[in-house]
Parts: structure tokens; C-alpha cells; sequence
């Protein structure tokens, strides 16, 4: 029987409607389905965000199938804090120091990645792209899972369109021959923009990948101030 929390939509997808009062029978159902091996559809500081466990080969192999996301491109990984970063890739006292300053936030980090985070999560490549969010769901359902969680946008691999809403997203799977296991809808939300990415692979020439929310000029700014 479906809970007051949750409403089936024509295409069979269970969405549950995010705010105060539903905030944590919303968390409950996120963390279950994560938990199972399921996917999941969710906001964040950014823009809204489909994944699931990281570590999972089968869940990413799915989270790539509903994006039509080609396999040689790698995926945002949020991680609930430093200790949980420095399992899945290498990083030194300076990088830690920078990211001190630089998470949780709208910055994704490109690092040198450890054998424990599969492959088709970087896309094959020997680098993996982390963040640390600042939203209060998304940081207590990384606590509760304690695993890192994939977060690539929820949108169809090509579009341009940055998700602040679900309605796109919804639409087109109405199409697809699978779908997210839940979906956490917090309405539209007020960031324009999606995080910007950081190379740190070679601390000596770290590159601006994406601008997004960060601006240049306070990255460089930080970045000076750790030289």
C-alpha cells in the first residue's frame, strides 16, 4: 500500500515529495532503496542528481543504461567526508589542507583513484571525481548508507539542460525500458548551476575542468593561499 508520503506516477516510478514535514520518512525510503542496490533520483546544492552505490558495478551499469551516458565517461562520486575520500582515491596533506577548505561545497575534485572504486564509475580512466555536498539530506543519507554515491545529473546524457526541476527528467522516462527506483522531489530547486570541477592530479597545475557555481577567481584565490 502506498504511504501518504508517496504518490506512483503514470510511469510507475515511486516519487516522494521532499520537505520539512516529510524529511525523514523521505531519508528512510532513500536509504532502503540505496541500501538494496537501487537507483535513485535526488537533490543537492547543485542541481538534482541519479545514482546509487558507487561501489555497486551493477548499479552503475544502470544509473549509465537510464542516461544513455557513454561508458568512457566518468561520474560525479559524493563521499560523506575526508576519511570516506581517502578510501577511494589518493590524497596527500596538501590536497587534504585545500579540500579543508573547498568541501563540503560545490567544488568536484578530480584525484588519482584507488583500485577499490570500479572502473566503469571513472569511465576507465585512472582518475576519479569526488565531491562533498552541503545538503542536509544528501549528507545524512551519505552517513547512513556509508558508501560513496554516485551523483551524475538527472538529466538524458547530451542534454545541456541542468535539472533544477524534475520535469524533464520524468518525461523522458517515459520511454525508457527502466527507471529509477524512487525519486525525491524537493520541487525546483534555486542553484543555476552545477558544481565546478577541479583537476588536482598535479598539484603543481591544477585546471579549472568546469566553471559552475565557484567562481575563478575564488578558486584561484584559495588556490593561492595553499601555495
Amino acid at each position: 500500500m502506498t504511504s501518504a508520503l508517496e504518490k506512483q506516477n503514470a510511469f510507475t516510478m515511486t516519487t516522494v515529495w521532499l520537505d520539512e514535514k516529510t524529511y525523514p520518512g523521505a531519508l528512510f525510503e532513500a536509504v532502503r532503496v540505496v541500501k538494496n542496490g537501487g537507483v535513485i533520483v535526488f537533490p543537492t546544492d547543485t542541481v538534482y542528481g541519479i545514482g546509487g552505490n558507487a561501489i555497486d558495478i551493477k548499479v552503475a551499469r544502470r544509473v549509465v543504461r537510464l542516461k544513455k551516458r557513454p561508458v568512457e565517461k566518468g561520474m560525479i562520486i559524493l563521499v560523506h567526508d575526508i576519511v570516506m575520500a581517502r578510501k577511494y582515491a589518493y590524497i596527500d596533506l596538501w590536497t587534504e589542507k585545500l579540500l579543508g577548505d573547498l568541501w563540503p561545497g560545490p567544488v568536484t575534485v578530480v584525484l588519482h583513484k584507488k583500485d577499490a572504486m570500479p572502473d566503469i564509475v571513472s569511465g576507465g580512466e585512472d582518475t576519479i571525481a569526488l565531491r562533498l555536498p552541503k545538503y542536509q539530506f544528501v549528507n545524512e543519507l551519505l552517513k547512513q548508507i556509508d558508501v560513496p554515491l554516485i551523483a551524475t545529473s538527472a538529466n538524458i546524457s547530451g542534454d545541456s539542460n541542468q535539472p533544477r526541476d524534475l520535469k524533464k527528467f520524468i518525461a523522458a522516462m517515459e520511454f525508457s525500458g527502466d527507471r529509477p527506483d524512487l525519486v525525491i522531489d524537493a520541487g525546483e530547486l534555486q542553484t543555476l548551476e552545477p558544481s565546478t570541477v577541479l583537476d588536482l592530479t598535479d598539484r603543481k597545475n591544477p585546471v579549472i575542468l568546469r566553471r559552475g557555481v565557484f567562481s575563478k577567481e575564488k578558486l584561484h584565490e584559495l588556490l593561492l593561499g595553499h601555495i
